[in-house]
């Protein structure tokens, strides 16, 4: 889901331990915000989300430069089928 959501150039808010490779993925190509899995962490993300929101966007949030083409299903797919491809290959020598 994560590719999808990068993919909407959407700014991202991933919900769970920081150390997760979606909050990880999200935190170094600014693409939105995280926060831990608690009441106080969600609150506090969202009043922050919601005053950006209220004064100017949230732009500064979405890394408007990322290039999403790279996240969308049909090339992650055709990554995947490369992979299996030279997988098989290997496997038949």
């Amino acid at each position: 889901k994560l590719y999808d959501y990068i993919r909407s150039g959407k700014v991202i808010w991933s919900i769970g331990n920081k150390c997760d490779l979606n909050s990880v993925l999200v935190e170094e190509n600014k693409l939105g915000v995280t926060s831990e899995n608690n009441v106080e962490d969600i609150l506090a993300t969202f009043e922050t989300l919601y005053e950006a929101w209220e004064k100017d966007g949230l732009k500064k949030y979405a890394n408007a430069s990322i290039q999403t083409d790279f996240y969308s299903r049909e090339f992650q797919n055709a990554r995947y089928l490369e992979i299996i491809r030279k997988e098989i290959e290997g496997s038949l020598h």
